[in-house]
């Protein structure tokens, strides 16, 4: 075992009454069958310290001062006022400002930000750097908080029933890969953090055009193409956009008082500014360090669960039955995407950027594909940017400007969503794995 790994678990492991953390980090460090501990470096503990969380679990960690949330707990010294509906001081908002300076690992570890900080982090202790290693989840920031914050401020009455028929008309559009079809706005308050990640890559772009002013469309846009990008898993394409995406997401909270006054503002649309310096400190898109794989697998845990008495028993049982057995179900986590020859699942994207729509699956493994080239299909939108910089198409339904051509399983870059739209399609490259 290394010096500096036991200097580290050393300083973990001293005891602190004050901190109701510690008790759990420890274990998690070092329990007698973590396998860091077979072959410890420094990178290896740092690896288990990037934690996806909510905001109050991540306050508790990092020994944040969170009762109030006086000060954003994360990225920088922003400091929150209260305002509810009327201007009035209750319900927690936050004064947008540029000249903030970002927080810093070296000052925090040394608890160099007494409004912020309770005392210094059992975390800290042990060499882990509770600002960069602790990412933003944005299941929680941006699907459940802004995203559903801004449907709220977003529509109004006429507005909101003229979206609700354009959503009615997607309704068994999307694919396998969506465990929910659009679903109607009377029902936002339940609406599912999948949902809200449905409606802000792909559906909104969609139904919300030609229903807001131009401006707000815009506006919108810029969360939306600012997430696209940061949830792209293709690193050269994700990196070499990172600091547009970050511009435009500033852009979008900077902005976002004129449009929906200063009531809107809260924790969660203040750090979408920050979500960029996660894609860059982690080296990945989004997807592989947010929530979304633990929200997804509650159902399975559910699944194993036959009656309201005793949960955990039963849900330990079950998983120890499955242990002991060979072979079991493929889990959600687990599902290969799929891709069949009928709408909605055969829509592709081809590596030379082209849209497919596969009419035929042969059993020697290629594919007969209805092709438009990139040159055929015109863009959905053009502000922020043009849409087809990031795969994002319109396709006439006029079939004469297709191709049919057979291709190998190999030249299909990803699978697409196909939504009706105008007198053809807007295509949407697929950003995530099975819900």
């Amino acid at each position: 075992m290394s010096s500096d790994y036991q200097r580290k678990v050393d300083a973990l492991a001293e005891k602190d009454s004050s901190s109701e953390s510690e008790g759990t980090v420890e274990p998690a460090l070092v329990g007698e069958e973590n396998p860091v501990m077979e072959d410890p470096t420094l990178d290896e503990l740092h690896a288990v310290a990037g934690c996806s969380s909510s905001i109050v679990t991540a306050a508790e960690n990092m020994s944040s001062d969170d009762e109030e949330y006086h000060y954003d707990i994360s990225s920088s010294d922003t400091e929150c006022e209260q305002f509810d509906e009327t201007s009035q001081p209750i319900v927690e908002t936050l004064s947008l400002h540029n000249d903030l300076a970002k927080r810093r690992d070296d000052v925090f570890s040394h608890a160099g930000y007494p409004d912020h900080q309770k005392q210094i982090s059992p975390l800290t202790k042990a060499g882990i750097l509770c600002v960069k290693q602790f990412p933003l989840d944005y299941m929680h920031l941006v699907c459940l908080g802004a995203m559903k914050r801004l449907l709220i401020y977003l529509l109004s009455k006429a507005q909101r029933e003229q979206v609700e028929r354009n959503i009615s008309q997607l309704k068994g559009a999307l694919p396998a890969e969506f465990t929910r079809q659009p679903r109607s706005m009377e029902e936002l308050d339940r609406w599912k953090a999948t949902e809200l990640r449905q409606f802000m890559l792909y559906t909104g772009p969609v139904v919300l055009k030609d229903v807001l002013p131009e401006d707000q469309y815009h506006h919108f846009l810029c969360l939306s193409v600012g997430m696209n990008i940061l949830l792209e898993e293709a690193d050269g394409k994700r990196e070499s956009y990172l600091d547009y995406a970050h511009n435009i997401l500033e852009h979008f909270v900077d902005n976002s008082v004129g449009f929906y006054g200063p009531t809107f503002p809260t924790y969660n649309i203040h750090s979408i500014k920050h979500l960029s310096d996660d894609a860059t400190n982690f080296c990945s898109s989004l997807n592989h360090i947010s929530c979304f794989p633990f929200e997804n697998h509650l159902q399975v845990i559910k699944k194993l669960v036959r009656s309201g008495k005793q949960p955990l028993v039963q849900v330990t049982k079950r998983l120890a039955e499955r242990q002991c057995t060979e072979t079991h179900a493929t889990s959600q986590s687990e599902r290969p995407t799929k891709i069949t020859a009928k709408m909605p699942d055969n829509c592709v994207l081809l590596m030379d950027n082209a849209v497919g729509f596969i009419r035929e699956k042969r059993n020697n493994g290629t594919l007969s594909i209805d092709v438009f080239r990139e040159t055929d299909c015109d863009s959905v939108f053009e502000k922020p940017c043009n849409s087809k910089l990031l795969n994002i198409m319109f396709v006439s339904s006029d079939s004469t400007m297709a191709k049919r051509m057979l291709v190998n399983k190999g030249s299909v870059y990803k699978k697409a969503v196909c939504l009706p739209y105008k007198q053809g399609y807007a295509i949407f490259p697929q950003l995530h794995k099975p819900e």
